[in-house]
């Protein structure tokens, strides 16, 4: 689409281009402003990742892959962008998207650039000062829920003028339709070399201990002693981290061949998430801190039941009442209690299923979040950015494992 010498220019900033939640995110937003809106677009990458070229097929993309600091080649990218769409008189806004993207928030905060903030951190992770930086630079705030948001008011003062709360929706719509529960079932089970008959609790997410792996691993060692349903259960990981000595992932891997543990698979990054999800049991999220994870999405549209812990983060707000079982934090036996009472009932099962679908389809699609981001540009421009044509449908092409 050719733009016009006097359309508004937005740039998008992600801290890297990762198969995590918060670049799919952003990577999703860019492929909605790209078919919605009338506007030229180019995309800032902190650093790289798997999904670099995916950024680039959208728009201009500018990659720096420096340290996650303040860094010069920042500021000279930063100028290199902007420098001739001010000289020619244009209306420029940013987008940034995620607190760890707050270095190239300030480059583009020096040139008197509107930004609007997509928080998707609990202030916690950082200093104090840093998150007060970032509530400075940004025009509007948004959160995916009301427990990132009232975090965040403890930290700094937020006017109800600049905090929003929208929460982001279904990264892939598609997602949990392309395969028979049948056929998923089947094919992840062979390729786990697992029992026809067996319930499996799925996890998802990078290895590390802010996504709680090691809770993950004790909860499948409390099933093995406590396990009295008539099918064997397996708690299976979808995802991949460090591996190094020290790390998250090597001292699991220790647990689980010390106290020979036979019931925990981990598969590592995947293309296709969905038939894991389409083919499993149930969803267990042991997440210590995780303000509003995307696969909690994935697992309603795949109608799997969800069990989580709680004070974790937002995916309680997120699964609401009937769609899963919310367990005391870090308590094993009642997370086991839990598991067994879905495996043994499946009215249960099927009850939490169909709630689940039918709240992600009603509350979140992301075609829904990502107008409400085009309204705030529009508002922030001071002028209207979609074409006057309506355009078609976004293509959503399914992502890779988060």
């Amino acid at each position: 689409m050719g733009h016009p010498i006097s359309s508004p220019h937005i740039m998008l900033v992600s801290h890297e281009a990762s198969l995590t939640g918060a670049p799919k995110i952003a990577l999703n937003l860019l492929r909605h402003l790209r078919a919605k809106t009338d506007v030229e677009l180019t995309t800032i990458l902190h650093n790289g990742g798997p999904l670099h070229p995916e950024f680039s097929a959208e728009s201009p993309t500018y990659c720096m892959d420096v340290p996650r600091e303040h860094d010069p080649k920042i500021h000279a990218t930063v100028r290199k962008i902007l420098r001739p769409l001010q000289k020619a008189g244009r209306k420029i806004l940013c987008i940034c998207n995620s607190a760890e993207s707050r270095f190239v928030a300030n480059s583009i905060f020096t040139r008197n650039i509107p930004i609007l903030y997509l928080i998707h951190e609990y202030p916690t992770s950082y200093e104090p000062q840093e998150f007060e930086k970032i509530e400075r630079y940004s025009n509007k705030m948004i959160f995916p829920c009301r427990s990132v948001l009232d975090s965040a008011r403890r930290v700094v003062s937020i006017s109800d003028q600049k905090a929003i709360i929208q929460p982001q929706g279904l990264l892939d719509d598609q997602f949990g339709t392309r395969i028979t529960k049948e056929k998923a079932r089947t094919q992840i089970r062979r390729t786990l070399g697992l029992p026809e008959d067996a319930f499996i609790v799925l996890g998802c997410g990078t290895v590390d201990l802010r996504k709680g792996v090691d809770h993950f691993v004790a909860a499948a060692r409390t099933m093995e002693s406590l396990n009295q349903s008539r099918r064997p259960i397996y708690f299976v990981w979808v995802g991949d981290g460090p591996r190094h000595v020290h790390s998250a992932f090597h001292y699991v891997e220790l647990d689980v061949e010390k106290s020979r543990q036979s019931n925990v698979r981990f598969v590592g990054q995947v293309e296709n998430v969905e038939p894991f999800f389409v083919g499993s049991d149930s969803f267990l999220l042991t997440s210590r801190v995780d303000p509003f994870p995307c696969v909690i999405h994935e697992a309603m549209a795949a109608k799997l039941p969800i069990i989580l812990f709680d004070q974790s983060g937002g995916a309680v707000e997120a699964v609401g009442e009937d769609v899963g079982k919310v367990v005391p934090f870090g308590n094993y036996v009642e997370t086991v209690a839990a598991i067994h009472q879905i495996c043994e009932s499946p009215f249960l099962a099927r009850s939490m299923a169909e709630k689940g679908i039918a709240r992600v389809r009603r509350l979140f699609q992301f075609d829904h979040y990502s107008d409400q981001i085009i309204d705030l540009c529009e508002t922030e421009l001071g002028m209207s950015i979609r074409p006057k044509i309506q355009p078609m449908p976004v293509m959503q092409p399914a992502l890779a494992a988060a």
